[in-house]
């Protein structure tokens, strides 16, 4: 009778924790392209902006206009810093996620190099034992056709 690999459970559990991971690494992966629109939108907003003040300054304006646009992209250049700073927080994360998504799926690989050696040995030891019963039948066989052989 065949063994059961030893190790199957832990397969089934590195396996399950490797797509939970995947699906973790995707979620960070969603939230890094988010942040990243998100600055790319500020800083197109900010250029907007900076493309509006240079037309209002030609056009003339008051010095409280100009000190009100000014603390406006003062504004938009502190958000985009802001955003700089989560872009490269979901860029870590989707890296950790990244890298621990890597570890378990060379885990999992282990385990089925294991389990693949598993099997091939499982199959050696039933071709050998159904190799030796076979060789018992023949061995049988001769035996009883000797037998009869002497009895004529």
């Amino acid at each position: 009778m065949a063994k059961p690999f030893q190790f199957q459970l832990l397969l089934e559990q590195a396996a399950r924790q490797s797509e939970d991971a995947s699906r973790v690494m995707a979620a960070c992966k969603a939230q890094w392209q988010s942040a990243e629109q998100q600055l790319q939108q500020l800083e197109g907003f900010r250029q907007e902006y900076r493309i509006r003040l240079a037309a209002t300054e030609q056009a003339g304006m008051t010095v409280n206009q100009w000190r009100d646009y000014q603390a406006f992209i003062a504004k938009i250049d502190t958000a985009i810093r802001q955003q700089h700073d989560a872009l490269d927080v979901a860029k870590e994360r989707f890296e950790q996620a990244r890298d621990r998504w890597q570890a378990l799926e060379n885990q999992v690989g282990a385990y089925r190099k294991l389990e693949t050696r598993h099997l091939q040995q499982e199959q050696k030891r039933e071709a050998k034992r159904e190799q030796k019963m076979s060789d018992e039948f023949s061995t049988r066989l001769i035996g009883r056709a000797g037998a009869a052989e002497s009895d004529i």
